[in-house]
């Protein structure tokens, strides 16, 4: 049964079980090979998700923080957004582009390296 299984493996069990599943059934109902690999590639995405899922519990940043630091920076993006909208310069949406360019990646950084 599914209670025997360790807990970090039931999701794998059960998603490999609806893989074979799958195959059994577009065996019987002789559905074309593309049918089967589309079906496959949906329970491939779940996997996919389910361990994005994990990976996001176990940021070492808390997650408050990481939306706290989110937060921050859209905050920064809006006030230089209205700053440079004022300022009559050519430059400006050059200047805003940048700044965000770099606060976005150093935002997105940081997140990768969590």
């Amino acid at each position: 049964t599914i209670q025997q299984i360790d807990v970090k493996n039931r999701s794998k069990v059960i998603l490999t079980w609806a893989s074979g599943m799958i195959r059994l059934g577009c065996q019987e109902s002789k559905t074309p090979n593309q049918i089967l690999r589309v079906c496959c590639d949906n329970v491939l995405k779940i996997q996919t998700e389910q361990r994005e899922i994990v990976e996001t519990f176990r940021l070492p940043v808390p997650f408050q923080y990481f939306h706290l630091l989110s937060v921050m920076i859209i905050m920064n993006l809006l006030m230089w957004a209205i700053i440079m909208g004022l300022v009559q310069s050519l430059f400006s949406p050059v200047i805003y582009f940048c700044s965000s360019f770099i606060f976005i990646g150093m935002m997105m950084l940081s997140s990768e390296l969590c």
